[in-house]
């Protein structure tokens, strides 16, 4: 009697020991096949990352003359040229995001003038060009130097870094931010509103405010 017994133990140990080794090798295979499943779809539908660029190519020194407004849509910037160099203007009205109207002389609504002591002059009594844009989805105004001097904008418009690449093209790098005037630390973004990029050098340097004065508006 023992020795059947015995024989029984025996038996149901070794199916107990085969059950679990096929339950582990069915456990591995099925590991296996997920890995493989895993790697097959992350080749087929891969991660893409779809945050936009903040640094954008806006073109090279012999894309812009001197008295140039030119907007850069896919950048949304306003590149303007004059005998201090180039500057980046945000195309984007700071109140609700509309896109406004190109700077000019004519054609805009109500607004306080730009004095000079708005635009950060050593002088506040130097001459100001009146030079404007203004938005037409709810009538904000800004000066050429981003100043906001009328509708229902909060702060005025961010200038952005530019930088010359070896070969010769123009970045505009909306993620650099050096808040030292009075006008980007009111925008909260950019560079200060009096920096333009030097095409001699390739670096952004100090000059004074842009006016618009030297702008060619009929072009």
């Amino acid at each position: 009697m023992s020795e059947d017994n015995s024989r029984r133990e025996s038996k149901v140990g070794f199916f107990s020991r085969r059950k679990l080794f096929s339950v582990l090798g069915f456990g591995s295979l099925f590991a296996a096949l997920g890995a493989l499943s895993n790697g097959i779809v992350a080749v087929i539908f891969p991660r893409l990352n779809f945050e936009p660029s903040l640094k954008m190519a806006v073109g090279r020194p012999t894309d812009f003359q001197t008295g140039q407004m030119k907007l850069i849509n896919n950048a949304q910037v306003y590149i303007f040229k004059d005998s201090q160099g180039l500057q980046a203007v945000s195309a984007v009205c700071t109140h609700l995001g509309c896109t406004y109207k190109p700077f000019g002389k004519t054609g805009v609504p109500d607004h306080r003038e730009c004095r000079a002591q708005d635009l950060g002059a050593d002088d506040p009594n130097a001459p100001v060009v009146e030079v404007f844009s203004f938005c037409p989805c709810h009538g904000s105004v800004f000066c050429r130097t981003g100043e906001h001097v009328g509708g229902p904008a909060p702060r005025p418009l961010p200038f952005y870094k530019l930088e010359m690449t070896p070969d010769g093209r123009i970045i505009v790098d909306k993620g650099a931010n050096d808040l030292s005037d009075g006008l980007s630390r009111a925008s909260g973004e950019g560079v200060a509103h009096n920096l333009y990029l030097d095409e001699a050098s390739g670096q952004m340097v100090s000059g004074p405010y842009p006016t618009g004065e030297e702008t060619d508006f009929s072009a």
